[in-house]
């Protein structure tokens, strides 16, 4: 497991994790059950020069905020209420969420997080499938710089994978202001994405985030994306990433819009994006002078 590493300065926190999870849950997969089983049917637009999420309601209840500060001690459900009550970990954010909100239904869940530096525990194998969620570095001090998840090359971070039992309406992302690196994972280390089938609504927002130094064993390096409405991706990089296959920034297939936009390319394994069956939409990108530093499938 992600949350076992072998430091004997985190061995009184390491055991206290283990017991908290298990004395919550009848087993580990049920917190990725109980977001496979919340659905939220309200539609969202983004401002992208600001950290607002902006609802079509006019009911800002609608909007439920949850702090997250990786300096913060507290773990308990209580978490997120204010920064100086922040959550440690997004695994303590949902489980918060949830806490208050056993079955949430038109909620958009706006996760807040401080400058710091994130490890592993409590970040790994998060699944979004069903949500309408917004998670960034949103105080004036965190920016892309210093809201860093560094995976430690343990797993993978978040997910958007549609189940057999669960065919969810509609799932919106956006990932702002952080930096993602050392993620590890067969396909998409640091998202993947894949519901099924396009009779289900999945939108994908990233703005403003790095990602380096991140691999896939296969396809994929960073984003492992199919069957997907939106992937917009702006004012970002994707610096020195690995896929063994192809695709070590970027692997898309069957995405209805396919945005790419004042974004970098450095020093990634070729080709750093492979598209099929999608149509790119690219602007004013920072690429390698390699011709094959994308590639379409024929």
């Amino acid at each position: 497991m992600y949350f076992l590493k072998r430091n004997t300065n985190n061995l009184y926190f390491t055991l206290f994790y283990i017991f908290f999870i298990i004395s919550h849950h009848s087993s580990f997969g049920e917190y990725f059950n109980n977001i496979n089983n919340n659905i939220n049917n309200v539609d969202y637009s983004v401002d992208s020069s600001s950290n607002n999420v902006n609802s079509n309601s006019n009911n800002n209840n609608n909007i439920y905020t949850i702090f997250v500060d990786s300096k913060s001690n507290s773990t308990n459900l209580h978490c997120g209420r204010s920064n100086e009550q922040a959550c440690s970990n997004l695994y303590f954010a949902f489980e918060r969420f949830y806490a208050d909100h056993p079955n949430p239904e038109n909620l958009f869940l706006d996760i807040r997080l401080e400058a710091g530096k994130y490890t592993a525990i409590g970040n790994l194998w998060l699944q979004l499938y069903g949500l309408n969620v917004s998670i960034g570095g949103a105080s004036d001090q965190a920016t892309s710089d210093n809201v860093i998840f560094d995976l430690a090359n343990q797993g993978h971070f978040l997910s958007v994978r549609e189940s057999a039992e669960h065919k969810l309406q509609s799932t919106y992302v956006r990932l702002y202001n952080l930096t993602i690196v050392n993620a590890k994972q067969a396909r998409g280390s640091v998202l993947y994405i894949d519901t099924k089938s396009k009779s289900t609504t999945t939108e994908i927002y990233i703005d403003n985030c790095s990602f380096n130094s991140n691999q896939a064993m296969s396809e994929g390096g960073v984003i492992y994306a199919i069957n997907t409405s939106v992937l917009s991706i702006t004012s970002s990089s994707f610096n020195g990433n690995l896929a063994k296959k192809t695709g070590s920034a970027l692997y898309v297939e069957n995405i209805d819009t396919f945005v790419v936009e004042r974004t970098e390319f450095n020093q990634n394994s070729m080709p750093a994006i492979y598209c099929k069956n999608s149509i790119i939409d690219m602007k004013d990108l920072v690429v390698p002078d390699k011709e094959n530093w994308i590639q379409f499938a024929e």
